[in-house]
């Protein structure tokens, strides 16, 4: 984990109008310095469409829309691995609801089934309509696969 003041740095370096050094500094320390979670929170702050805009917003969509899975108020994620994981979860959570609110309906189940092929690299073309649809049960075209990808990488979910 990263400290309050270099996580916060890392997150003003991505997002730099989403609020002042102290909010992004508090970020950090509620994501628990956890450089996947910064960078997911940075990225998904960084998105013009994305629902929340600031530090204060994202921390406080973390607070209201996920208390009840999140636990702690301040996670030990230095000390607690298992509230680490946590935290980058529902970190997660957040691009992927956007997502979904966006129209990539297949974002989230498409996640879910690299995640399954993991931990080599996935060759593109290996994620087929085919594939999707019968991996969800969700009906999948080139398209909507398409965007999938689209969407995860646009939020940083998904490195290509």
């Amino acid at each position: 984990p990263l400290a309050d003041d270099a996580g916060g740095a890392v997150l003003l370096d991505a997002a730099p109008h989403a609020g002042t050094e102290n909010e992004a500094e508090a970020l950090a320390a509620r994501l628990g310095g956890l450089p996947l979670g910064l960078n997911a929170a940075a990225t998904y702050l960084s998105v013009p469409t994305s629902r929340h805009r600031t530090f204060t917003a994202y921390q406080h969509a973390l607070e209201t829309e996920f208390a009840d899975l999140l636990g702690a108020e301040h996670p030990t994620a230095a000390t607690d691995p298992d509230t680490a994981r946590l935290v980058v979860r529902h970190t997660w959570d957040l691009s992927l609801d956007q997502l979904h609110r966006d129209g990539y309906t297949l974002a989230r189940p498409v996640l879910q089934l690299l995640a399954l092929l993991e931990p080599a690299p996935v060759p593109r073309n290996l994620i087929t309509p085919k594939l999707v649809t019968d991996a969800t049960g969700l009906p999948a075209t080139v398209a909507t696969v398409d965007a999938a990808l689209a969407g995860l990488h646009q939020y940083g979910l998904l490195h290509t």
